[in-house]
């Protein structure tokens, strides 16, 4: 994300300056991977190479296939590994995760547009993704390496390399979890394709891993506390920080301090009535009425 719109719509923010959900955020996000779309053009156009696989077809045993390919993925995607002994650090992968929905997506809950946005989200990951990683850069490495080694060396290489080129670019997080947890996603896409040689295989994979993760997510971010909410707009990590200067979101002090008056609030307000009761009420400025004890309503 190498853009800042500030004052535009992508701006938007609710009244405790949390992102809200903005058709023009989910334009963004969807042109993101638009960007890799030069490496299959220049490949095709330059080099007559065939990005889309051997046996290129989009019909229903890559849809069943697609699908067969996923359960695994999808399984350690939605699973907790980060209780698991050792695996602590995939907590920063999920904070990674939910910070990126919450700016797609907004802090509220909003089904229907979110699905609709996920919808968009996933399928320009999945197509353009595939293309570059799998089509062009898997295929195009392990055509060179087939010159120097043996067509099954040349396979491993090639899927090696881009799952490593996929991992880094997705490096989301000041730790390497993310990296790593994108790594495996990418050898997952890559082996997909190695199975099929049809680019059709891996774009379904890669578009219901998406679709299901940003659903879920969504939920999970929109019937959080506001103070998480907050936290995560706060994040140090690479993507929060990238986000906060694309959307021109601070890093918010007069956020926190919104929600720690706001928790204040009704203890504050009780003690005025019972002062005003007494005669001796006192001014009480500041204080948001918008307490974060539940969660957030649905829009």
């Amino acid at each position: 994300i190498g853009v800042r719109l500030v004052g535009s719509e992508m701006c938007i923010r609710d009244s405790d300056g949390l992102p809200r959900f903005s058709w023009a955020t989910v334009a963004i996000f969807a042109l993101n991977p638009a960007a890799f779309l030069a490496l299959p053009l220049v490949a095709v156009t330059a080099f007559k190479f065939n990005v889309l696989g051997a046996k290129w077809a989009v019909d229903r045993a890559a849809l069943q296939l697609g699908a067969v390919f996923t359960a695994p993925v999808l399984a350690l995607t939605l699973m907790p590994l980060e209780r698991l002994p050792g695996l602590s650090s995939l907590v920063e992968v999920s904070r990674a995760s939910k910070t990126i929905c919450l700016y797609a997506f907004g802090s509220r809950l909003v089904p229907l547009r979110a699905s609709a946005a996920a919808l968009v989200l996933a399928s320009s990951a999945a197509l353009f993704e595939e293309l570059a990683f799998r089509g062009t850069m898997m295929g195009g490495i392990e055509a060179l390496a087939t010159r120097v080694m043996p067509a099954r060396a040349s396979a491993v290489f090639a899927l090696a390399a881009q799952a490593v080129v996929f991992g880094r670019l997705h490096s989301y997080t000041n730790s390497a979890s993310y990296f790593i947890a994108a790594t495996i996603a990418g050898a997952a896409f890559g082996g997909a394709y190695l199975c099929s040689r049809n680019l059709a295989v891996p774009i379904v994979m890669h578009f219901i891993v998406d679709m299901v993760s940003f659903a879920v997510c969504h939920v999970q971010v929109a019937r959080s506390r506001r103070e998480d909410q907050i936290a995560l707009v706060n994040d140090p990590s690479p993507i929060a920080a990238a986000l906060r200067r694309a959307t021109g979101t601070p890093l918010s002090a007069d956020v926190r301090t919104s929600s720690a008056e706001g928790s204040r609030g009704a203890d504050m307000i009780e003690a005025d009535a019972i002062a005003a009761e007494a005669g001796e009420a006192q001014p009480f400025f500041g204080s948001s009425l918008d307490t974060p004890s539940g969660d957030p309503p649905g829009a």
